[in-house]
């Protein structure tokens, strides 16, 4: 059986990871745990949560930016086939250049 302090805690961990979830912070159950264990350990919460901020605006800006990347080249898999791509286009202009 699980002791009652084990039991308390996961029971606090719930209800502190609905209150994440209510308040749709991105947060999961093991960054929540880390975070509140950085807390207990004497860790600044204000300084925490701007960490986080920030650490959550820049996978959503790496996040946009390879999706912007997925949309404008379409259909483009690798790193190879766009240097292909890019070099078929660029070849393609130069001849168009010269055909006239």
């Amino acid at each position: 059986m699980e002791s009652t302090k084990s039991r308390e805690v996961k029971e606090t961990i719930d209800i502190l990871l609905d209150m994440a979830t209510m308040l749709n912070t991105g947060l999961d159950r093991d960054t929540l745990s880390l975070c509140i264990s950085l807390c207990e350990k004497g860790v600044n919460p204000e300084a925490l949560a701007v960490s986080m901020i920030r650490l959550f605006q820049n996978r959503l800006t790496k996040k946009k930016t390879k999706q912007h990347c997925l949309d404008r080249h379409q259909g483009v898999t690798s790193v190879a086939k766009y240097k292909q791509s890019i070099t078929r286009k660029k070849e393609n202009c130069i001849n168009f250049t010269f055909a006239y």
